[in-house]
């Protein structure tokens, strides 16, 4: 993980211990009745917890840590090859490309879990890791997605083509109107950086590329996925 790999927060350790407590790899408490129920949360999940002062929290995370500090491992991405072996013939997948806000992607991984995308792709250059932000701003749901970090964000778009994926591109402008038509039974959807948009080279790999039209400037990303998704998703493809 690049930045901290802190988390701190009763709720937000709660989530990681419910969630993947194998990411945890000690957590720090706090003595007091406010920790107790998740140090016994903690020992039935297998989770080594370690009691101490509030100054020892502070030098782990930062001024505002309280309570409780999970130190996490380092994140496990998955290969495209593995991601792609859990694709059922109905899948959507999310590549972005650029996304460098934490707080973003973060919020982009809770829209894809809740509806239920099958993976998740992501450059290794010119991205945001998935550090202790991402995981708080998603509350948790990023160990739930599989998520790729690769070399070539388009060359891993030809890869996904060759398993029967449409490719579709987010643009502001100059797209196919958002609901205009369906989306193909297996789909990729492809999501740039905010003012930048997505690079020339990825988005020439796009097969369709789709536009929202609103009222006013365009949305952020994360709300632009959260769109993509539940129309990608709505309703069922096979026939």
């Amino acid at each position: 993980m690049s930045e901290s790999n802190h988390i701190y927060g009763l709720t937000h350790v709660a989530d990681i211990i419910a969630n993947a407590p194998d990411q945890i790899q000690r957590l720090w408490l706090e003595p007091g009745k406010a920790t107790d129920a998740l140090a016994g949360l903690a020992s039935q999940a297998g989770v080594v917890v370690v009691r101490v002062e509030r100054v020892k929290l502070v030098e782990l995370a930062g001024d505002r840590a309280r309570h409780a500090v999970a130190e996490l491992r380092p994140f496990d991405y998955v290969e495209v090859d593995d991601l792609l072996a859990g694709c059922g013939p109905e899948a959507v997948v999310l590549a972005l490309d650029s996304v460098t806000d934490p707080g973003n992607l973060g919020a982009i991984l809770r829209s894809a879990r809740f509806f239920g995308a099958a993976g998740v792709i992501l450059p290794k250059d010119r991205s945001v890791l998935v550090n202790a932000t991402v995981l708080k701003r998603s509350a948790g749901a990023a160990l739930g997605v599989p998520i790729a970090r690769v070399t070539n964000l388009s060359r891993s778009l030809r890869a996904l083509k060759e398993h029967e994926f449409w490719i579709y591109g987010s643009v502001a402008k100059g797209g196919v109107a958002l609901g205009s038509e369906a989306f193909a039974p297996r789909s990729c959807l492809v999501l740039g950086a905010e003012g930048a948009g997505i690079r020339p080279g990825v988005l020439k790999e796009c097969d369709v590329r789709v536009t929202l039209f609103g009222q006013w400037e365009s949305l952020n990303v994360a709300s632009f996925a959260a769109v993509l998704l539940h129309e990608a998703m709505r309703f069922p493809k096979s026939s």
